[in-house]
């Protein structure tokens, strides 16, 4: 199976030596729909789910690919690093995007969807903060006539032109569609933006740029067994990617098997810290990520994501593009620095365990 770092290499060469073909297609209303078709299947053939969509700029006068993870952090790691490999050769006639873009003149935007026109003035927004986060309860004639399942995906799509997906990934929390008209003032869509970014300069709401890099602080309750499973032991750490953290410790395997599918490998790093001082073990573990944050932004086969400290063990998560560069490169850094009983483990319980 290829690794994810293969799949990357792959579809970027294989653009790369169709692009001219593929843009003069699409430059030709006829042949549109067939070099959209074959973009799409090499997307498929990359990644495990696909959502993109294909236009042209004309003030950068640039073709734009853009995919989306549809707010899914883990898919955002697998489309951050396929962004960032892109050739620069191919920076000169398109644009790439990881995450949907608000359009710069949403206005009068009208989504069809499930037999509904949904325009700006249909949909009422009624705003609250909450651990820095803004909660959205909606109203919508339109939307309370879908189903369920059909009113909130339409939503997320509408709001999604109007703030983009960042945006919403980071800084939108609960939503609900309410039955009835509320007296409070409302927000249109087209005043969602604004809102946020008035919360984030008065300080409300934290100030972020790449989500990849934003992470999340949590403590755990302990076992004080010495022969406890491996992170049973921890009692904080912190995670960009906390569905991981919280899969592992409920035994769902949602990200893991997704991740497999493409290649991607997600585990940690670890070492028994009991017989070395705090001081000892806190340098180690420092030098470790920042030698592994270093060859994340270097060598891209690799990324950091986390840490935690337990009991008895200290641990480094990570993502892991291709395993036999990782491998090849734990064993130099162990040589190199003269690291001792490093171990790496899948990101599950009962996960396969390798000693560098």
């Amino acid at each position: 199976m290829k690794s994810f770092k293969e799949r990357i290499d792959l579809f970027w060469r294989l653009f790369l030596e169709e692009e001219a073909s593929l843009r003069e297609s699409l430059e030709n209303e006829e042949n549109f729909q067939g070099a959209r078709q074959h973009i799409e299947e090499l997307i498929d053939n990359t990644f495990s789910t696909r959502n993109c969509e294909i236009g042209f700029n004309k003030s950068t006068n640039k073709w734009e690919l853009m995919l989306t993870p549809e707010g899914d952090k883990a898919r955002l790691f697998a489309l951050s690093y396929w962004k960032e490999e892109v050739p620069s050769q191919l920076l000169e006639h398109w644009t790439f995007y990881e995450m949907r873009k608000p359009m710069a003149n949403a206005e009068n935007f009208k989504l069809h969807m499930y037999d509904t026109v949904l325009e700006v003035r249909d949909v009422l927004l009624y705003p609250s903060l909450e651990e820095g986060r803004v909660n959205l309860r909606v109203y919508s004639e339109k939307l309370n006539e879908l189903d369920e399942a059909e009113a909130y995906l339409m939503l997320y799509i509408f709001m999604q032109q109007f703030i983009g997906e960042a945006y919403d990934m980071a800084y939108i929390g609960e939503v609900e569609i309410v039955p009835n008209l509320e007296i409070e003032e409302a927000l249109l869509l087209t005043e969602l933006k604004a809102y946020i970014e008035d919360m984030i300069e008065e300080g409300y709401v934290p100030v972020y740029g790449d989500l990849c890099e934003v992470f999340t602080e949590y403590e755990l309750l302990p076992s004080k067994e010495r022969r406890c499973p491996l992170r049973e032991d921890i009692y904080e750490g912190k995670s960009a990617l906390m569905a991981l953290v919280h899969e592992y410790y409920t035994n769902k395997v949602g990200v893991l098997d997704e991740g497999q599918q493409l290649g991607i490998t997600y585990g940690f790093i670890f070492f028994n810290t009991e017989n070395m001082s705090k001081e000892s073990a806190l340098s180690v573990r420092n030098r470790l990520e920042d030698q592994l944050i270093k060859v994340s932004r270097e060598k891209h086969f690799v990324r950091y994501i986390g840490g935690a400290t337990g009991l008895f063990n200290s641990y480094i998560d990570c993502i892991v593009y291709d395993m036999i560069e990782f491998t090849s490169y734990m064993e130099q850094l162990i040589e190199k620095y003269g690291f001792e009983h490093l171990s790496f483990k899948l990101f599950r319980p009962g996960g396969k365990e390798i000693t560098f």
